[in-house]
């Protein structure tokens, strides 16, 4: 028995291909970088966060991507849902209207504004975004990504989600610093492996151990070396 495609759906896939990539309309945009790149920074830094300074679920774990496919089904189902409906002027200065003022009532006066909590940096974006589709839409344009520019966007983040953590992050920096800090005249690291470590600048040593990379700096004042 021979096996193959049968000759209809054949056609059909390559009269579908032909039309996804007639007209370039499928192409990959530089908006869908953009946004692609911002979202892979974010998990970057919202997935470690939520495993160190939270302490809750992880949002990545090597193969693992829940974050990854929690901001591609946010992007899909909400974000670019509501981009595509801000096509026109006068839509998209409302969404940006109703955006900057949720941000001024969440975050006014702004005296004490955490610059590295992910809630900021995500609000941000969106308000971002929203202003730059005001500008599409003078240009008869919208911000909304088409399939390529969604495909990008979810390669993008699989790529940061594997890397992000314990895929890479979360274990070299303990590797480049941990044996100066851990070691004690318990363990006699310092006789026994300070040593035989690299003389090439591979380790790092900020002179006190890495007491302050661990322990913090102490006072607010302070700065880091």
């Amino acid at each position: 028995m021979q096996r193959e495609i049968p000759p209809e759906y054949r056609a059909h896939l390559r009269h579908r291909a032909q039309a996804m990539l007639a007209g370039g309309q499928q192409r990959v945009t530089f908006r869908g970088f953009l946004i692609g790149a911002f979202l892979s920074f974010f998990l970057a830094i919202g997935a470690p966060y939520a495993n160190m300074i939270v302490r809750g679920t992880y949002m990545s774990l090597d193969f693992s991507t829940p974050g990854a496919i929690f901001l591609f089904l946010f992007l899909i189902g909400v974000l670019n849902a509501v981009l595509k409906l801000a096509r026109r002027l006068r839509t998209a200065a409302a969404l940006c209207a109703a955006l900057s003022t949720g941000w001024i009532a969440a975050y006014w006066p702004g005296a004490a504004l955490d610059w590295y909590s992910p809630g900021l940096l995500f609000s941000t974006f969106l308000v971002v975004l929203s202003a730059v589709n005001v500008v599409a839409a003078v240009r008869g344009r919208s911000m909304a990504l088409n399939r390529s520019d969604l495909i990008l966007v979810y390669v993008m983040l699989l790529i940061v989600s594997a890397l992000c953590t314990m895929g890479l992050s979360e274990q070299i920096l303990p590797m480049l610093t941990a044996v100066f800090y851990y070691a004690s005249p318990q363990n006699r690291w310092a006789e026994k492996l300070l040593p035989h470590l690299p003389r090439r600048h591979v380790m790092v040593n900020d002179g006190v151990d890495n007491r302050l990379f661990y322990e913090g700096l102490g006072s607010a004042g302070a700065s880091a070396p």
